[in-house]
């Protein structure tokens, strides 16, 4: 597996260290150990599938609306402001 940059320079794991073996380990199969390398993957998975699932949605009325939440920028700011808090609870708490 490759080696996260921001780890190898700095000392500390970044928000999204582990991402890779997750989706590895979720590939075949085992999701407890996904969770394990990368416990945001259970916050990050829901909001991807949420955004791919309103793309695959045929434009009508209630697209427009799911597109507002889901891609709006309430949303989007609440994920970066998560994934920010947990880059700072995962180097704290050595998760």
């Amino acid at each position: 597996m490759p080696k996260c940059v921001i780890h190898s320079l700095t000392g500390l794991q970044c928000p999204g260290c582990g991402i890779t073996r997750a989706i590895h380990a979720a590939l075949h199969g085992n999701f407890l150990q996904a969770i394990a390398y990368n416990y945001f993957l259970l916050l990050s998975l829901p909001y991807l599938m949420a955004v791919a699932a309103v793309s695959l949605i045929p434009p009508l009325k209630r697209r427009r609306r799911l597109v507002r939440i889901v891609a709006g920028p309430e949303l989007a700011v609440t994920y970066v402001v998560l994934f920010c808090v947990w880059f700072v609870v995962r180097n704290l708490l050595h998760v």
